[in-house]
């Protein structure tokens, strides 16, 4: 009687494991998941930079994988967990296939690397220093904008490859102009260094993450713009017309606006001129006024004639 127990017993354990083989495969089936968008770290950057060179990516890299594993697991799988690298040790300036080495939880099986190398550009290493460019954000009161006393620091260090530095035209602090009042008030603002279109150059380094900015509420004016001219046209040559704006939109603290009633510019050199052209005018501005935000650039269109002998 005791043997047969022990059998029933064995018996119902096998059956068991079998049942629960058989649901696991059926209810929890071994399935294929495609991950989007992995970002890939790139290790050992610094010894690149012991040798005077930096990726230029413009962007971070990424790949797509596909993994393996049970239907259950992969529902809760974290994008996170799933880890992409590159190492650029030891690759010298110019294009790199480099291969993207991928891992993956324990309980996942790594089935595929959609893009198993990745092209990485190596560039020369410099540095260069870009002036503080503080934007306001928003609208204040009629007849006043938002003015930058002072920044702190008023220069920042842009490092990176080459491409990509020469290719940052600023470094932008930007503030809300609804926050800016009459008494200078200080701020802090957090840095973006962007491209002639406004676009962020991302893999750059800034010597600062944020900058100090002292700002106030300035009065605007418009006064009397006054081109001024130097020397004379070449010998042939007679000025039939000076276009140029007649007035300047100007800024600053009000006391400092109303001694102010012209804008005179620098001089323009007549004496190289000698076909029809326009000339960007350079406003000579007292000290505390500066030409009023969103003002065009004051251009002046001078048309001359050739003298028949």
């Amino acid at each position: 009687m005791l043997k047969n127990n022990t059998v029933l017993k064995i018996l119902s354990v096998l059956i068991a494991v079998c049942l629960w083989m058989y649901v696991m495969g059926s209810v929890n089936p071994m399935t294929t998941q495609t991950i989007e968008n992995i970002p890939v770290e790139l290790l050992n950057q610094d010894t690149l930079q012991e040798r005077g060179l930096a990726v230029r990516s413009g962007m971070g890299f990424s790949v797509d994988v596909i993994v393996e594993g049970n239907r259950s697991i992969l529902h809760e799988l974290d994008k996170d967990k799933v880890k992409a690298t590159v190492d650029v040790f030891g690759y010298e300036e110019g294009q790199n296939s480099v291969p993207v080495q991928v891992e993956v939880p324990d309980n996942v099986r790594l089935k595929e690397v959609k893009t198993p190398r990745i092209d990485i550009t190596v560039d020369e290493l410099i540095s260069a220093y870009k002036k503080v460019d503080v934007k306001f954000v928003g609208r204040s009161s009629f007849g006043t904008e938002p003015g930058v006393v002072a920044t702190s620091p008023a220069e920042i260090e842009v490092k990176g490859a080459k491409t990509l530095v020469n290719s940052v035209k600023t470094v932008q602090a930007r503030l809300n102009a609804a926050e800016i009042s009459d008494d200078p008030k200080s701020f802090r603002a957090k840095l973006q260094a962007l491209n002639q279109n406004g676009e962020q150059i991302y893999d750059v380094t800034l010597s600062a993450e944020t900058v100090g900015v002292e700002a106030a509420l300035y009065y605007t004016k418009t006064v009397t713009l006054e081109v001024k001219t130097a020397g004379d046209l070449p010998k042939g040559y007679e000025l039939e017309e000076i276009s140029a704006p007649k007035e300047i939109k100007i800024s600053g603290m009000k006391d400092d606006l109303d001694s102010v009633e012209k804008i005179e510019t620098e001089p323009v050199d007549m004496r190289q001129i000698k076909s029809d052209t326009a000339i960007e005018l350079k406003p000579i501005l007292p000290s505390g006024i500066q030409v009023s935000q969103g003002s065009k650039k004051a251009v002046a269109e001078i048309k001359i004639k050739r003298l028949t002998e």
